[in-house]
């Protein structure tokens, strides 16, 4: 049976409601509201509808503020507008603040509207499909990113997964919108050390001073990021946050909902992760690096170090198992760095293993170049500061004797 697509109609008047549901009911999946807060509790209840119509006149919100609140809650959803009042000022008011696909009179007949209706799924299955492949583009992009620099310089791609798990914690506590621009910002915001040999950055990590040449090499890296990335649509924001990222303090920066804020705070949010992983990577705990922080001249919003004191501090130490290359699979965590036998770094320790890493690793190891046994981490549950086990904890604790 095919299903219905689902309808939400809002009118304050009962009867044509009532009108509407009896002659539209075996055509799509409808939903009645009779005021604009009615109808926004009910996308948020029984939401995401394909269409949403509303009448122009209705008691409290109207009509116009009602669909421009729907494209900020639902913005998939195509809006449509229903009025007894065809003014052209009212058509240009609905169609600019709520972006309305289609403008109705009333009285509507119930086929008129039912084609209407029709034209609006059809719109609708157009934007969720060139969304849809909108972000697998995107995504498949990223990951090739990703995999790229996983390969040429595993210690900058070890930093950026350590960056992510910084950036998804903090944007989670301070609720962002679209989360996903920072979360990308912080995995390719080492992009640009492919660029850099890998001697440079082991140099880097261990506290070795760099020439003015090299350190002028490795202060590039952000720009260079940004520049590989500023022409893939829907990534110019992070590619600006990336260039931003070493010279952006909280105090350039905000929470507010303009595109320049948007950068500023994904340059801030980069640099504080960038710096809170120099201080724990030093050996500090998560609370003392946010102390330090704190004291730093040039610092952050108290409130965003907050939100970081609950922060994974430490795991149980995890176990390990020595398996051969060849049953490695995807998704495995390595226990140890791996080099080859002249020193060549491939592969540092914790890096969850990729399709094309595990291909590099088996070719490295069909030359005799590495050694074939390698240690794999089996994860312990993690330990939280201010929590207690739960009851997942000990299903994870059970699945993991499991594997060992």
């Amino acid at each position: 049976m095919k299903t219905l697509e689902k309808i939400l109609i809002v009118d304050d008047e009962p009867l044509v409601l009532a009108a509407y549901e009896r002659a539209l009911r075996n055509k799509f999946a409808l939903e009645k509201a009779t005021d604009g807060n009615a109808g926004l509790q009910t996308i948020a209840e029984k939401g995401p509808f394909a269409v949403v119509v509303s009448d122009l006149r209705m008691p409290g919100m109207d009509g116009i503020r009602f669909l421009a609140q729907v494209r900020q809650v639902a913005p998939d959803s195509v809006r449509a507008m229903l009025t007894g009042y065809a003014e052209l000022q009212t058509a240009i008011d609905a169609v600019n603040e709520g972006s309305v696909f289609r403008f109705l009179t009333k009285p509507c007949p119930a086929d008129a509207l039912a084609l209407v209706l029709t034209a609006c799924v059809e719109q609708y299955h157009l934007v969720t499909a060139e969304k849809e492949l909108l972000e697998r583009t995107l995504s498949g992009s990223v990951r090739v990113l990703t995999d790229m620099l996983s390969l040429v310089n595993p210690l900058a791609f070890s930093r950026s997964q350590r960056i992510r798990e910084y950036v998804l914690h903090l944007i989670s506590k301070l609720k962002l919108a679209e989360p996903w621009q920072y979360e990308l910002a912080a995995l390719l915001s080492q992009l640009g050390c492919v660029t850099l040999p890998t001697e440079m950055l082991e140099s880097i990590y261990s506290g070795k001073q760099l020439s003015p040449e090299e350190n002028k090499k490795f202060t590039n890296h952000p720009q260079i990021s940004a520049n590989l990335l500023k022409n893939i649509p829907r990534l110019e924001a992070v590619a600006e946050m990336i260039a931003a990222q070493a010279s952006s303090g909280h105090e350039n920066g905000g929470l507010a909902g303009s595109e320049h804020d948007v950068v500023q705070t994904g340059a801030c949010i980069l640099r504080l992760a960038g710096d809170l992983d120099d201080l724990v990577r030093d050996g500090l705990p998560v609370r003392a690096a946010l102390s330090e922080l704190r004291n730093r001249v040039r610092g952050y919003d108290p409130a965003w170090l907050t939100a970081l004191e609950d922060l994974i501090v430490e795991s149980e130490p995890p176990t390990t198992h020595a398996i051969h290359i060849s049953v490695l699979t995807p998704g495995m965590a390595l226990a140890e760095d791996i080099r080859t036998d002249n020193g060549l770094l491939l592969v540092t320790e914790g890096q969850a293993i990729s399709y094309a890493l595990l291909e590099r690793l088996r070719n490295f190891a069909h030359r005799g170049a590495i050694r074939e046994q390698v240690l794999i981490k089996i994860p312990q549950p993690a330990i939280h500061e201010s929590s207690e086990p739960t009851s997942s904890d000990a299903q994870a604790a059970t699945e993991t004797s499991a594997v060992k």
